[in-house]
């Protein structure tokens, strides 16, 4: 934990935040019906409001809130004014956000880029589990699963800084690294070429790629012996 904590000056926003692909987000312009199904088939509490694209966010509301007034377009437009949505720049780093989500009052604060594109969210338990490790909802796997003493099974999303803390090492993310991830680690250091069993040798860790889904690397394998 104390680690994890000494990171939180040098790692990004970026590093720890929920990536776009995997933001859960309700489309005002959908029926009351396809807004409630999407609400209740996931088990997220804070939802974004947006109309027809995540870039367009209108308000974090809690879903408990929303359910209760969409049958009501009056109710419902002021619960949307009430929780404006907080932006943060993605390059950040996590110790200087972490004010921003002290007055964000337990909401989400969504992560933009220079474009103003959303590229993710993080909330207070993202700084947590930067600190402490995992601690994963009902519907989400560990990214990092040890198996033995000496290897471990890692989701290609598993974020490289965690993997350090894992390892008790302090250099798989080198100075002005443009990865975050360890599939992005991977993809630097073979230069984008990964095929189903590519394997690479880093700083005395050994990794297998062993699962890839259409272009992206979804599993890895770890072997690591102190030394």
């Amino acid at each position: 934990m104390i680690g994890g904590v000494l990171t939180l000056a040098e790692r990004s926003v970026a590093s720890i935040m929920t990536p776009r692909s995997q933001i859960s987000w309700v489309n005002i312009d959908d029926t009351p019906e396809q807004i409630r199904e999407q609400v209740l088939s996931v088990p997220h509490s804070l939802f974004p409001v947006c109309r027809g694209s995540l870039d367009k966010v209108l308000s974090v509301v809690r879903a408990k809130e929303l359910l209760d007034v969409l049958e009501d377009t009056e109710q419902l437009k002021a619960l949307i004014k009430r929780h404006r949505p907080i932006y943060i720049f993605e390059k950040m780093k996590v110790i200087d956000a972490i004010n921003t989500l002290r007055t964000s009052k337990g909401s989400l604060v969504l992560v933009s880029d220079e474009f103003g594109n959303v590229q993710g969210l993080i909330s207070p338990l993202d700084v947590f589990e930067a600190i402490a490790g995992e601690f994963p909802d009902a519907d989400e796997q560990l990214d990092l699963v040890k198996i033995n003493d000496h290897t471990w099974k890692a989701s290609g999303m598993l974020d490289v800084y965690q993997l350090e803390l894992e390892l008790g090492m302090m250099d798989l993310v080198e100075e002005e690294a443009g990865y975050i991830s360890l599939a992005g680690l991977i993809l630097e250091k073979t230069h984008g070429t990964v095929s189903l069993g590519a394997q690479l040798e880093y700083h005395g860790i050994h990794f297998e790629v062993t699962e890839l889904e259409d272009n992206r690397i979804k599993s890895v394998l770890i072997t690591y012996r102190e030394r």
